[in-house]
């Protein structure tokens, strides 16, 4: 196997060696993945593909992947941080051309899912202490790895 075998792997579109791990299966059997079209202006739907797991009454963390990611790439942090109290919403969402665009589509997303208040952070973010008092600020809190 090795290196040559995980590279024919990707070429045939076969998954890597995490889904049989048992955090992966963990999580496939804790959280069901849902959809939620999305529209930004007079620009066609996208389609929004996502995993919402942990205590409804805490504000989120909305996990964004990388260009090439999905939605189940922060698998471990879902296993891991909901069972301590988070919320973790995962998402995969269609093309943008602009980042404003994108950000509309975020907007209405927490709009669908009727999200309020939501701490935003890219893949290796650490994620703050989990808050049940959504009343103090209503904005979006964003982090990211250069700040």
């Amino acid at each position: 196997f090795g290196l040559a075998s995980f590279s024919r792997q990707r070429q045939l579109g076969m998954p890597s060696d995490y889904t049989s791990s048992e955090s992966y299966r963990l999580f496939r059997s804790w959280v069901a993945q849902q959809r939620v079209n999305v529209a930004v202006g007079t620009s066609a739907e996208k389609e929004w593909k996502y995993y919402d797991y942990g205590p409804k009454d805490v504000a989120p963390l909305i996990m964004i992947p990388g260009a090439s990611g999905t939605a189940e790439v922060f698998f471990k942090q879902i296993v891991s941080l909901c069972p301590k109290g988070y919320r973790v919403i995962s998402v995969q969402f269609g093309f943008y051309d602009t980042h404003e665009s994108f950000c509309q589509g975020l907007d209405w997303f927490m709009d669908r899912l009727q999200i309020t208040n939501a701490h935003v952070g890219p893949h290796g973010w650490a994620p703050p202490p989990p808050s049940r008092n959504n009343s103090d600020n209503e904005d979006i809190r964003t982090s990211s790895s250069s700040s």
